[in-house]
């Protein structure tokens, strides 16, 4: 069982590798061979009046992307208030299969702490790199999606 759990971790982390890289490859392309990129973008259908469209999903995109960021980095300190209660449950707890049972339960928090982390820090990457996008398609856009609130 442990090794199928083991599988899929390493399965999904493959995964989401491949995604990432593909979509770092993809924005480079942008950032490297603008005009190459537009021009597969108008054989794909995209034309160059849908322009101010294109930026408004980047910038959406980017707001999305914020957005999510501030959610995980809430769940993460929500996650560690919850591990240190249960470390302060389980110091009380006086039955060790009480003890056991919280113990594990913070185990299992202390793991969601790093996949949430390790989230987190894919999303400011992945931030990062829209607003290198939008940063070199309309400087102007991103300064007005950092002074914009939250």
């Amino acid at each position: 069982m442990a090794d199928n759990a083991g599988a899929m971790t390493n399965l999904k982390d493959f995964v989401t590798f491949l995604r990432e890289g593909t979509i770092a490859v993809v924005l480079l392309l942008f950032l490297v061979l603008p005009g190459v990129m537009k021009s597969v973008l108008a054989r794909a259908g995209f034309t160059s009046a849908d322009v101010a469209g294109f930026k408004w999903e980047l910038q959406q995109s980017a707001q999305q992307t914020q957005a999510a960021s501030d959610t995980v980095a809430q769940l993460e300190s929500k996650l560690s208030a919850l591990k240190q209660q249960l470390d302060q449950i389980s110091q009380n707890a006086s039955a060790p299969e009480v003890k056991a049972q919280i113990s594990s339960l913070s185990q299992e928090v202390g793991k969601t702490q790093t996949e949430t982390n390790s989230v987190h820090l894919s999303l400011q990457q992945s931030l990062a790199t829209q607003k290198s996008v939008i940063q070199r398609v309309d400087p102007q856009m991103l300064q007005q999606m950092q002074t914009k609130p939250q």
